[in-house]
């Protein structure tokens, strides 16, 4: 009987482990099947990008319209010389999404608003697991050149592949942690 209980436990401890690994296998996956969802969603927006009319959104769309001023205020329920200050605080970027969603609706848009990376947010994060393996790396060459134990480029390379590797398997929440 004790040994039928010791084998239980056994057993338990290592579904435990296994279960513990299991999860966080999953998390990391979900993290990357998010992160992944959310470039492909925002890749659309891309082909937007750069293009911001230099006289703001609101001109831009009213003067297509051939819609004067005095009308766009009325719409919106506002005099004209609010509707003049309002375009005028796009062009100076101090306008509110507040505002801006009242003067697309006005004028039968929809105001879209969206973060639109650089690349993508994949390519971001492993810029950055990059950069903070290049500081732990720097840090550690110079001090162990100090030492007279400097690694030659292979070695060094090698380490980094290591070190880089150690930082995918982790959650991404840990390259935040490590700026």
């Amino acid at each position: 009987m004790v040994i039928v209980l010791i084998v239980y436990r056994l057993f338990l401890c290592q579904y435990k482990k296994v279960q513990e690994l299991w999860e966080s296998i999953m998390r990391k996956v979900y993290e990357l099947l998010s992160l992944r969802q959310v470039d492909k969603n925002l890749k659309q927006l891309q082909q937007l990008k750069g293009f911001n009319p230099n006289e703001g959104w609101i001109s831009h769309i009213r003067t297509a319209l051939s819609l004067p001023t005095a009308q766009l205020a009325k719409l919106m329920g506002i005099k004209q010389p609010s509707a003049l200050a309002m375009e005028k605080r796009e062009q100076d970027k101090t306008i509110t999404l507040e505002t801006l969603e009242k003067a697309a609706n006005a004028m039968g848009c929809d105001l879209v608003y969206a973060f639109v990376p650089k690349s993508s947010l994949e390519d971001f994060v492993e810029k950055k697991r990059n950069m903070i393996v290049d500081q732990v790396m720097q840090k550690t060459h110079l001090t162990m050149s100090l030492e007279n134990q400097g690694l030659n480029r292979h070695d060094l390379k090698d380490q980094k592949d290591l070190l880089l590797e150690d930082l995918k398997s982790r959650s991404i929440k840990h390259v935040w942690r490590s700026l």
